[in-house]
């Protein structure tokens, strides 16, 4: 098992998600336990956001780094997968961070701010858990005057304290 998790590891860092998936699902999913399965929802989010090798990113003409949409159906498997962990994961700061990250892709700002802020209580020094509940409560807060036109700082602070 140790040796799966370093080559799961290694391929997720080279893009690989696609052959990590595969070395996963051919593990009956009765046997693959709570950190199989963590890796599996999250090779499914990477997939559908960076794609294989990084495809789904490119330069423009201006050398800026773009992104495709992400793949809404992988997203949302890999929704299912973490949810199909929760027990076990409500707890762990790595289950509540990649929640976190599925649900921001699905675009529940809402919901996903709930799991970062639980990923930030778990684990408070993690600067990748600070940045992503900053950045959350920025959209919302964008999100917000967007849809008020204005900025009502009181509402903000009494709803989201």
């Amino acid at each position: 098992m140790e040796q799966l998790l370093k080559q799961i590891e290694e391929w997720n860092k080279a893009s690989e998600f696609s052959r990590a998936i595969a070395a996963i699902e051919a593990i009956p999913e009765e046997e693959r336990g709570f950190l199989l399965t963590l890796w599996l929802g999250r090779l499914y989010g990477n997939l559908a956001v960076l794609g294989d090798y990084d495809q789904r990113e490119w330069e423009d003409s201006r050398g800026r780094s773009r992104r495709q949409m992400p793949n809404y159906r992988l997203i949302q498997k890999s929704f299912q997968i973490f949810r199909s962990i929760q027990e076990e994961g409500e707890k762990d700061p790595t289950w509540n961070s990649r929640i976190a990250y599925s649900l921001w892709a699905m675009e529940e700002g809402q919901q996903a701010l709930a799991y970062a802020r639980r990923w930030l209580e778990l684990a408070p020094d993690d600067p990748d858990a600070q940045e992503l509940v900053s950045e959350i409560e920025g959209f919302l807060w964008d999100q917000e005057e967007d849809d008020t036109g204005r900025k009502d700082n009181a509402k903000w602070k009494d709803d989201n304290s």
